[in-house]
């Protein structure tokens, strides 16, 4: 299925209410964030800001986001908006691996480890990425080779680091780990 590109935005501060009053969203302040004016067809964020959709809010995503939330968008120079699902999904597991059987806050080098990314353009010798979406995480079971988004080997003092964790990670694996294992936990059911 092709990507739609962006269309017209229909909230409103009176849309948003019900997330100020639930916590959601703090209340409105325009340092903190505003609806997009009426003649913005496409997203354009100011400098410090990024798009958020309402779906995102609806499913559980809120702010401020973490802390390697930040460092993992500002790592890859990306947005929140370039995320699609299933990246948002692998973020919300790995964090879950580092938290509940790490006993770790998510640790970022460990992620560069373990998970590979590739931008999906919007056409074949462009650098635009397609709009909501174009960026795709994949676990990979052997240490990911720095490709496609530019991504630098880790430090040395760092590799050794990973690899202890990369080692537990696979004492829980022959210990009866599974990928349910981790969904339940991820979704407050383990």
């Amino acid at each position: 299925m092709a990507a739609k590109g962006w269309g017209k935005s229909k909230v409103t501060r009176e849309s948003l209410l019900p997330y100020v009053a639930s916590g959601v969203i703090p209340e409105f302040n325009k340092e903190r964030w505003r609806v997009p004016p009426a003649n913005e067809v496409e997203p354009l964020p100011r400098p410090g800001e990024f798009v958020l959709f309402l779906s995102f809010l609806d499913r559980g995503f809120a702010l401020p986001t973490s802390d390697f939330l930040r460092q993992l968008l500002a790592f890859y120079n990306i947005k929140v908006s370039d995320l699609g699902p299933h990246s948002v999904q692998q973020i919300s597991l790995f964090v879950a691996l580092c938290e509940c059987y790490l006993g770790c806050p998510p640790y970022f080098p460990l992620w560069v480890s373990i998970f590979h990314g590739r931008a999906t353009r919007a056409s074949k010798n462009s650098e635009a990425l397609i709009p909501n979406g174009g960026i795709t995480f994949q676990y990979s079971p052997e240490p990911s080779v720095p490709r496609r988004l530019n991504v630098r080997s880790l430090p040395r003092e760092q590799e050794e680091v990973v690899k202890e964790m990369r080692q537990a990670i696979q004492a829980l694996k022959d210990s009866g780990l599974t990928a349910v294992d981790m969904y339940n936990c991820w979704l407050g059911g383990g």
